[in-house]
């Protein structure tokens, strides 16, 4: 899909594909051109900071690997760990997996505290590996991906990606982050883990913590503990310093949908719902992974209060932001707002979003 848009001609024409195979949603928007021109083939001007040259050296010899090329390489897993908010996942795991190979091999070869260094690398790497396979549902490879990532911290010594990589692991215990209710014990457990790795390190990441915490007690019915982490979540952001990677674009918009999913856990729509738009307002157009989120949430709550036909609207925006980003847990995202929906409901917006639904 992404060739064909980039030279603008038939996946049969480039010879890669029967034209009768339908390419899923068919093209691609100008920044998720942009954003595959950069990632996908490696433009210098679109990354400065990065020395490609001496990225190719390393990767050809593991000689040429010295300090600077290691901090390139780590550049490149914050780039990828930015974009995976805003592009495909689909066409940006590839390119992830290859970053991830090559940092491998180099650390495989590489002596003494190179090898430690590049190793951090590969942990940091392998998370956003793991978020992008999540994304798209791959649960086997997010947990592989998650394991890797707590295999290098332990070795480099790195406790904030093992914080993250706990994280990751959180979603796949759980379908409270997926607009569902069902918490096990085992996401909590992995949270405190990570609650436990991030005592001292960055704000933003310990917000992402006790905020993903709050809704998995507040699925549990503990409503006063999950408040109590949404409070210190709320403190620890007040603290926010520069970030990188998968944290970069984390802020309150994200923080305020955790707090919305704790409402709507307990039930509370009116709260729930105003909370969100106000999230949605502040939140960038760009991020359609979250927006996507925020918006099956509202109309979750919107059905809670019974107006069918703006949870009908609403979650067929959702919709159609998750199939043009391709992200299949925002895809499940919907499908469990629409099951929100009174099973008796037969209008004619129901209808419509059941017919884009059976097609998503």
């Amino acid at each position: 899909m992404l060739l064909c848009d980039l030279y603008q001609v038939s996946a049969e024409q480039l010879g890669l594909i029967d034209d009768a195979v339908v390419v899923p949603s068919g093209r691609i928007d100008d920044v998720e051109r942009r954003n595959f021109l950069r990632l996908g083939l490696g433009a210098a001007a679109s990354l400065a900071v990065i020395d490609w040259q001496r990225i190719a050296a390393a990767s050809a010899d593991s000689r040429y690997v010295d300090s600077s090329a290691v901090a390139d390489l780590r550049e490149l897993t914050w780039e990828f760990g930015k974009r995976s908010h805003s592009m495909s996942p689909a066409a940006l795991l590839p390119t992830t997996q290859d970053h991830l190979v090559r940092v491998q091999e180099l650390a495989r070869n590489a002596p003494g505290e190179l090898r430690v260094h590049l190793v951090a690398v590969l942990g940091e790497t392998a998370v956003v590996a793991g978020r992008l396979a999540y994304q798209l549902d791959n649960r086997g490879a997010a947990e592989a991906y998650y394991d890797l990532a707590d295999r290098c911290a332990l070795e480099a010594g790195e406790p904030l990606v093992r914080a993250q990589a706990y994280v990751g692991l959180s979603y796949l215990s759980s379908t409270v982050a997926r607009g569902g209710a069902e918490s096990d014990r085992r996401a909590l457990i992995l949270l405190d883990h990570a609650r436990d790795a991030s005592a001292s390190g960055s704000p933003v990441l310990r917000a992402w913590i006790l905020a993903r915490r709050a809704e998995e007690l507040a699925a549990r019915g503990a409503a006063g503990p999950a408040h109590a982490d949404m409070g210190a979540a709320r403190a620890a952001l007040e603290d926010r310093q520069v970030e990188h990677g998968l944290l970069s674009q984390w802020g309150q918009p994200w923080l305020a949908g955790y707090l919305a999913n704790v409402h709507l856990l307990a039930d509370e729509h009116d709260a729930a719902i105003t909370v969100n738009r106000e999230a949605l307002a502040q939140l960038d157009e760009g991020l359609v992974y979250q927006r996507s989120a925020l918006l099956s949430d509202v109309a979750r709550a919107q059905a809670g209060q019974g107006d069918v036909d703006g949870a009908c609207a609403t979650l067929e925006e959702a919709l159609a932001l998750a199939r043009r980003q391709g992200v299949e847990v925002r895809l499940q995202h919907v499908r469990r707002a629409r099951e929100a929906l009174p099973p008796a409901a037969d209008t004619l917006a129901v209808r419509h979003l059941d017919e884009q639904l059976a097609v998503a």
